[in-house]
C-alpha cells in the first residue's frame, strides 16, 4: 500500500511538470495573441484549448492529491489499529502471566496448608494417644487407690 502511495506521488510530480509546462506553453501563447492584437481566431481557440487542457490537469492533480491522502488516512488508520490490536495482545500476555503468578501462589500456599493439615492430624493423633495412655493410668489408679481401700478396711 504504501508502494502505490509513491508511485502515485510520482505519478503526481510528473502531473505537476506537465502542468507547468502546459502554463508555459499557455503563456507563449497570450504572448502570441497579444502581438496578433487578438486578430488570429486560430490562435485564440488554441489559448482556450490549452486554458482547457490546464483545468483538466488542475482536475487531475487535485483527484490525485486527494488519492494519496485518502491511502495515507487509510494506512495511518490501519497502523493505529494494529497498535491497538498489539497493545490488547500485549495487555492479555502480561494477565495472562499474572495469573499464572498467581496460580503458582496459590499452589504453594495450598501446599503449606496440606503440611500444616498434616502435622496437626499428626499432633492430634499423638494428642489422642496421650490421652488415651492418660485414660488408661488413671483407671490404674483408680484400681490401686480402691484396692487400697479395700485393704485399710
Amino acid at each position: 500500500m504504501e508502494g502505490d502511495i509513491g508511485e502515485m506521488e510520482q505519478n503526481l510530480v510528473k502531473q505537476e511538470n506537465g502542468l507547468s509546462q502546459l502554463m508555459k506553453e499557455k503563456q507563449r501563447l497570450e504572448e502570441d495573441f497579444k502581438r496578433a492584437k487578438g486578430a488570429d481566431a486560430s490562435l485564440k481557440k488554441a489559448l482556450k484549448d490549452k486554458e482547457h487542457e490546464i483545468l483538466l490537469r488542475e482536475t487531475d492533480i487535485c483527484m490525485m492529491k486527494k488519492r494519496i491522502k485518502q491511502r495515507k488516512d487509510k494506512i495511518l488508520m490501519l497502523q493505529c489499529e494494529k497498535s491497538k490490536l498489539e497493545k490488547a495482545s500485549i495487555d492479555t500476555k502480561l494477565e495472562n502471566l499474572k495469573l499464572e503468578e498467581n496460580i503458582k501462589v496459590m499452589k504453594t500456599n495450598l501446599n503449606s496448608v496440606d503440611d500444616r493439615l498434616k502435622k496437626n492430624e499428626d499432633v492430634t493423633s499423638q494428642t489422642e494417644d496421650i490421652l488415651a495412655k492418660l485414660k488408661e493410668r488413671e483407671a490404674e489408679l483408680k484400681a490401686d487407690i480402691e484396692k487400697m481401700k479395700n485393704k485399710s478396711n
